[in-house]
Parts: C-alpha cells; sequence; structure tokens
C-alpha cells in the first residue's frame, strides 16, 4: 500500500514560493545555482520570505544535505555548457 502524499504545512509568517526570479534567470525546483563563498553547486528546492521580519532565503540541496542561504548570497544559477561546432580544415 503506497503512503498518500501529505501537504507540508509551513510556519504562518511564511510566504513559500517554488519559483524565484534572479535577475533575468527564473530558477525552478532542480535548477542548479552557486552559493558567493561556498564551493560547489546545489539544486534549488524554494524561496521562503518571513512577512514579519523582512528576511528572504533559498533553501537548496546539496552534497551534505539541505541547506539555506539568504537570497544576497545567492551569485546565480549554473548554465549548462555550449558546444563548439568543429570546423573542417580543407
Amino acid at each position: 500500500m503506497a503512503k498518500k502524499p501529505t501537504q507540508i504545512k509551513y510556519n504562518p509568517l511564511w510566504e513559500v514560493k517554488h519559483e524565484y526570479t534572479h535577475g533575468k534567470d527564473l530558477i525552478t525546483p532542480g535548477t542548479l545555482v552557486k552559493i558567493k563563498n561556498v564551493r560547489g553547486q546545489f539544486k534549488f528546492q524554494k524561496y521562503v520570505k518571513n512577512t514579519d521580519s523582512g528576511m528572504e532565503w533559498v533553501d537548496v540541496l546539496g552534497q551534505t544535505g539541505y541547506r539555506s542561504f539568504y537570497v544576497y548570497d545567492l551569485k546565480g544559477i549554473i548554465k549548462p555548457k555550449k558546444k563548439r561546432a568543429k570546423k573542417d580544415n580543407v
């Protein structure tokens, strides 16, 4: 028998979104992001804003587990590298 999916109940003072716009980039869950002064890359999970204090942070998933960083520490997304076309030497 499969488990029933349960809806997560967050703190009522938190505004939780699963999308975040950083500059021109729209970040969705699973997008790889870089964080300032932290080695490695992380998968974006959600954006959270505390409506009472005004603090904003992002929850990410790294190799060591779940971590949270302030929005101003977000460096940007990791875009896939573009492949160059090979030139024929004739």
